[in-house]
């Protein structure tokens, strides 16, 4: 079987240099493998701070749905401890059609990354890259065209 994860992560730091320098390093570390570059956009908290935005996607190919939510628990709670799962009542079945997580107000620390939220969603199918005028292209076709 085939399946993406999107993870969208909200860093709070003051400029972009410093979060490539010293907040990206360490979460594509949590992550472990990182196919595609991170889509980064800018914007504002409540308080009108600086927040960046990361997303990025992770393809897996498995033979049973513990194969792959295995990896992303390990994953997520590298990033943080008070997560939010939903979708893991078809684990029991055996099948996969959506994960959901969310952490927000992590822990924190005096060391990056600052960390203000973390989001990800498990879905069937593969991620081919990003649209050159930006976006995700996403194949969601079944493997073996009948599932």
């Amino acid at each position: 079987m085939k399946a993406h994860i999107w993870w969208s992560i909200y860093v709070k730091t003051s400029t972009m240099q410093k979060l490539k320098q010293a907040h990206v390093p360490p979460i594509e570390a949590a992550l472990e493998t990182m196919e595609f570059d991170w889509e980064i956009l800018a914007e504002e908290d409540e308080q009108g701070q600086r927040v960046f935005r990361l997303v990025t996607y992770q393809n897996f190919e498995f033979e049973r749905v513990e194969d792959l939510v295995i990896p992303l628990l390990r994953r997520a709670y590298r990033l943080g401890t008070a997560w939010t799962i939903m979708g893991l009542g078809d684990l029991a079945a055996g099948e996969l059609r959506s994960i959901f997580g969310s952490c927000y107000k992590p822990v924190r620390s005096n060391k990056p990354p600052a960390l203000e939220s973390l989001l990800f969603q498990v879905e069937p199918g593969q991620v081919l890259g990003m649209y050159p005028d930006g976006g995700w292209q996403i194949s969601r076709e079944p493997e073996g065209g009948d599932r």
